[in-house]
């Protein structure tokens, strides 16, 4: 069934960033306490409509494996910081992944580092980004995006074993979407895998 089907029953859960949101489907009664336990999460725009790539492959690999709503919300919400830090980029993801060539390794050292950054600090990071340019882009972090023009004690990370978590998601995410590629170009392939290999070294260790 289409997930716009559901939109009756879901409610909005959390406080929405700025283009993004997580909202919750009722699930099963519980019949020894009376009341409905939500089980089922999905990913949604500013206008309401479904992600379709991170909500099929949340369904696939944490909804169907019964996995907690909690999980399935964690995931979805690092899937919406993905897609937050490509609109700041300027980047069409889905069209990107799916027909273009692919995040490359520059792009993923950058998202490495957003990733990375606390709640606070990202919302202020996507806001620099979204600001019109006055001047001309003459090196590679202003292509990135907000980090020269932010005060460094202004920026705040979570913590690594967080930032661990969520970058382990965003891989296993880009090698569902591997498979999904339309097209047959190996080399688009390889250098993928390549941003791929070099984006797991960027995951902090943790003990």
């Amino acid at each position: 069934r289409p997930l716009l089907s559901y939109q009756a029953c879901i409610k909005t859960v959390g406080k929405p960033m700025a283009n993004f949101s997580i909202r919750e489907f009722d699930g099963t009664h519980n019949t020894s306490h009376l009341e409905k336990k939500p089980r089922w999460a999905v990913l949604v725009d500013n206008q309401g409509h479904p992600f379709f790539w991170p909500n099929v492959f949340v369904t696939i690999y944490w909804v169907k494996a019964g996995k907690s709503i909690n999980s399935i919300k964690a995931v979805l919400r690092t899937l919406g910081m993905f897609y937050q830090w490509a609109d700041a980029r300027g980047i069409d993801l889905d069209d990107l992944l799916i027909y273009g060539t692919f995040i490359n390794v520059d792009q993923a050292t950058d998202l490495a580092q957003f990733i990375g950054l606390n709640m606070a600090s990202m919302d202020k990071e996507l806001e620099i980004a979204q600001k019109p340019k006055k001047k001309k882009v003459t090196n590679l972090e202003q292509i990135r995006g907000g980090f020269k023009d932010t005060k460094a004690e202004e920026v705040q990370y979570t913590d690594a074993q967080q930032k661990a978590t969520r970058m382990r998601y965003i891989i296993k995410f880009l090698d569902f979407l591997m498979l999904k590629r339309k097209g047959n170009d190996h080399k688009v392939e390889k250098d993928a895998q390549i941003t791929i290999n070099a984006f797991k070294t960027l995951i902090p260790r943790v003990s």
